[in-house]
């Protein structure tokens, strides 16, 4: 299995209270790294496992195409 290193845009939220909207500040996508072991590459989406075993695996990612940025094959 490939190991891979994503960066990805991802979407940010503000907490759920009320704010005044004159005290607003702009919400900007956030900038994320992952790193793992890449279990599906498809046109659509790429789905990655931080931990394996022979038969398992724990802890699946998976990230839409067209918010990734940069993926690098790690060795």
């Amino acid at each position: 299995m490939k190991i891979v290193r994503i960066e990805w845009i991802d979407s940010t939220a503000s907490m759920n209270e009320w704010e005044h909207r004159d005290g607003i500040k702009r919400l900007k996508p956030l900038l994320c790294v992952s790193v793992g072991f890449l279990l599906e590459d498809t046109a659509a989406y790429v789905t990655l496992t931080h931990s394996k075993s022979k038969t398992q695996v724990c802890g699946r990612l998976t990230i839409p195409t067209a918010c990734i940025k940069k993926c690098t094959r790690l060795k």
